[in-house]
Formats: C-alpha cells, structure tokens, sequence
C-alpha cells in the first residue's frame, strides 16, 4: 500500500558541532522509508553542514534551511510556515530542543507530529506518536498528552538506510579478531578516537589491521594521520559506503549511538564507547544482552585498567561461531514511514531472516486444511525450498506488515514458463477476519503489474472466503477448475489496467 507524491512530510532536524550528526542522517532514513511507500519528505535544518545537505539532495529528498536558535521562536515560526506552504500533514522532530512548547504549538497548527527521543528528554510529550529504537525502549513508559498516541519503541523501529537492508551472507568473524573498524561519529571534539587508540597500543593482542572512520567534522583528522602505531593504522573517512566498511570487518568498536544499528544489522563483534550522556543506557542495554562489550567514558580510562582488559576480552571473540538472533531487521525506517503516512499496513520484500515467519504461516492448522496439500510441512524441505525462493529471480516472495502490530501475512508469485505468474497467499491468525485479504493481494498484485503475463491462483471450491476475495480482485474462473478445484486467471491486460 502506497501514499501519493501530495502526501507531504516535513522533518525537521540539526547537525554540526557537538550535535554530531546522527539525528540528520537517521531523518535521511527515514525519508527514504517516506519516498519508498509513495511520500513526499522534506528534511528542514537551522544547522547542517554542506557535505550533508549535499548528501540529502542526491537521495532525492526536498531540504530546506530556517534561521533562528534551534528550537527558539524563530525556528518555529519558520518550520511552521514550510508545513503549512509544503500542506504537510505530519511533522516530524528529532532533537533535544524540540520542547514541550515547541510539540503543542506544531499541534495547534493543525498537524500531527511524531518526536524522536533518545533518552526521555521530555517527561510528557505532545505527540501524536514517539518514536525511541533503542533496545532498552519496550520496558519503559512514555506518556503523551494526545490521546490514543502510538509509542514505536525498540530496534524494530531502528532508522537505517536502504543499503543496510540487505547485507550480505559472510563467514563468523575469526578468533582472535583480526580487522576492526574504528568509528566514533561524525564529530568526536574530544578525540576518543585516540583514546581508544591508546588503549589499543596497550593491549596484549597480536598486531592488528584497524580501519579508523574520521568524520567530516573530527576537527583530530591530522593529528591522527601522523600516528605510530605497532598495528597497521589506515586513517580513513568519512565513508560513503558504511555496508562495504562492515563486510570488512572482523569487529567494531563504535560510540553508542546510531552506528550500533548498523553494526547490529551485520551481526558483528563489537565494543561501545560512550561519548555522550544519552549513549549510557545504550551501551548498557548492549552490555546486558550480551551483544558488545561496554567500554564505559574514556575519562575513565587507564592503559592498565578495566578498559584494556574488556577490549582484550573484545578483540579475544570468545564466543566465535555462536549464532545470534537478529536484533535489527533493518525494516525500521519503513514502519515508522507508513505511520506518519497514516498507512495501515505495507509490503516488503521477504528477507533470508523470515523463513520461520514462513514456515509459521505454511504450517498453521487453518492454512493447511484450506491448501491443496493439507500434510503438514517438515522443517527442513521448508528451509531448502525458502533459501532457493528468496533470492530467485523467479519467485516474489512479500510480507505485508501493520508498522505497529507486526507480520499481517504473505504473497507468493511463482513464475511459471508461460509468463504467467502463479499465486498463494495467507493471512496470519491474529490478522484474520479484518478484512485484510483484499487489500493485502490488492497492493502486491500492484507491485507484480506490467512484470506478468497474468496472474493464476488455484483454491479448494471448499474455501469460499479466497474465491470471493479472488474474485473481488478481478480474477476470473476457468473451465479447467473441477469439482474439488478452481482455477481463476487475472488476465495481464486487466491486472495493468485497474487501480486497486
């Protein structure tokens, strides 16, 4: 289900100076998430530096620029004559500044509002959604004075980019570590960069490769140009291509802030510094799961203290060839778009992680007394069969998703030699008798239009509920259905022409 170009978002957000840059550049994902279901976002800065507001205009995404104090009178009066100019229906604001003050006179204005917290900054928000990705996020409260307002809370609403949705298969990294990626943000005024080069220098490891990220604000770039170092030092960034910095790694040592999503989605060995206050409960939640080692502030370091012994413990990797559980989908920045696009629900490609939401789905009771075959599917032959399906050039695979409630259910389309594709579908339980069927085949048979020679779907003359909803969808009976059987065709030329 997608929006329309007139569905207009501002989002407004600042960058530069101890801001760092992490709230403008997760707003970026999120305006891709905006544009890739149908919007049209306009990101709105008082300050961001060039490099990035250049970064912002060759995603495609509208910029635009407003004086005044972030958060002041000025800047509000500014944001709001864009909404009302760009008919936005929705603004979004990540940063501290956007006070109380700031949230309701945005309401008064007429429009929704969705503010991005980190740390609790606002102890009741006037929004009519908040949106807090980090793992600690699903135990806490958060209170808003709009009524029935919706709380997007944990990774599953983590802000990554496109190119992290899907990374690529790799090895377990090795043990004992042998490549890390060092990356402390965009800015990093106190140089925790060399501290915890420092601590690398002390450590008992073999000699290491280090691959050192420098954003375009570290005002230490060439101090730590001219480094020695008993380990092979590559003083690089800023990067472009963060994915290609991951695939590369053995391991990352990263301050707690939006990196952490990023290394989380590429299942990484990591150690987290903490340069900013509101990274404390950050590093602390990846310390508890077990997910990094917490290198704690480095005003708290010493070259012979805990923090070398933790980083030896890091660079160790004792639990190599350990599978963990994905924490990060890398889905986040879609959800929290279909929100604030006022969209029930949206469709996403499947991803290599879904084959038990699959095999879930195939082997509920309902679904399989309904299908053609009703034996029940073992684990294995499932696993085989989704591996070669989901990367197929011939197999679509969607999962339809409500961005706060989760999984709705799928749409298969299998091309077959004539051209034609052949359907299957299924709702899950808890979504059933919502009338989502429609709609949900609807929006994927969209999204296969103008690639098919028609669409075939085959279901059990004893389940009048799909032959209503394929008929509902313009699919037309065949004579080749039997008694036990039917068989109905959604012609190309039909399925191109209507507006679902």
């Amino acid at each position: 289900m997608k929006g329309t170009p007139e569905t207009a978002v501002l989002i407004r957000a600042d960058a530069g100076g101890r801001l760092g840059i992490g709230h403008v550049t997760r707003m970026i994902a999120l305006a891709q998430g905006i544009i890739d279901l149908g919007g049209r976002p306009t990101i709105v800065c008082a300050a961001c530096p060039e490099a990035l507001e250049q970064r912002i205009a060759a995603e495609g995404i509208g910029f635009r620029r407003v004086v005044g104090e972030p958060g002041g009178r000025e800047d509000l009066a500014a944001t709001l004559e864009l909404a009302r100019t760009l008919h936005a229906s929705w603004v979004v604001a990540d940063g501290y500044h956007f006070l109380e003050d700031y949230q309701q006179a945005v309401r008064d204005a007429g429009h929704k509002l969705m503010c991005v917290d980190d740390y609790g900054h606002c102890p009741v928000w006037h929004a009519d959604a908040v949106l807090n990705h980090n793992l600690y996020a699903p135990d806490r409260t958060f209170i808003s004075s709009v009524s029935g307002a919706d709380t997007l809370a944990g990774p599953r609403f983590a802000l990554l980019r496109r190119e992290f949705l899907n990374p690529p298969a790799r090895p377990a990294p090795a043990s004992p570590l042998r490549k890390i990626l060092l990356t402390l943000g965009g800015v990093d005024q106190d140089n925790a960069t060399g501290r915890v080069l420092d601590l690398l220098e002390a450590a008992t490891t073999p000699a290491l490769e280090i691959r050192v990220l420098i954003g375009a604000g570290n005002p230490h770039r060439e101090d730590l140009r001219k480094r020695e170092s008993r380990h092979r030092l590559d003083i690089a960034g800023p990067s472009d291509d963060m994915p290609a910095e991951l695939a590369w790694a053995d391991g990352v040592i990263s301050a707690g802030g939006g990196t952490c999503f990023e290394w989380l989605r590429y299942q990484l060995p990591a150690a987290v510094v903490t340069i900013a206050t509101n990274q404390e409960p950050v590093a602390e939640a990846l310390g508890r799961r077990g997910l990094a080692i917490c290198l704690g502030w480095p005003d708290d370091w010493s070259t012979s203290g805990t923090a070398v012994t933790s980083l030896e413990r890091f660079i160790a990797h004792a639990d190599a060839g350990m599978e963990k559980p994905v924490t990060v989908d890398g889905q986040g920045a879609r959800r929290a778009a279909a929100v604030v696009l006022d969209q029930p629900f949206f469709l996403r490609r499947a991803m290599p992680e879904d084959a038990m939401l699959y095999f879930n789905w195939a082997n509920d009771p309902e679904t399989r007394a309904s299908s053609l075959s009703s034996a029940e599917i073992p684990l294995e032959s499932h696993l085989r069969w989704f591996a070669s399906r989901v990367g197929s050039e011939n197999t679509l695979l969607f999962v339809c998703e409500d961005p706060l409630r989760g999984p709705i259910g799928q749409v298969r389309f299998e091309k077959m030699e004539d051209g034609r594709h052949l359907l299957s579908y299924s709702l899950d339980r808890g979504f059933r008798g919502q009338r989502l069927s429609l709609p949900m085949l609807s929006a994927a048979l969209t999204e296969l239009a103008g690639a098919t020679m028609g669409v075939l779907a085959k279901a059990r003359t004893g389940n009048p509920a799909s032959l209503k909803t394929l008929r509902q969808a313009g699919f037309r009976d065949l004579s080749s259905s039997t008694p036990e059987v039917a068989e109905l065709l959604l012609p190309a030329d039909l399925l191109s022409q209507r507006t679902f």
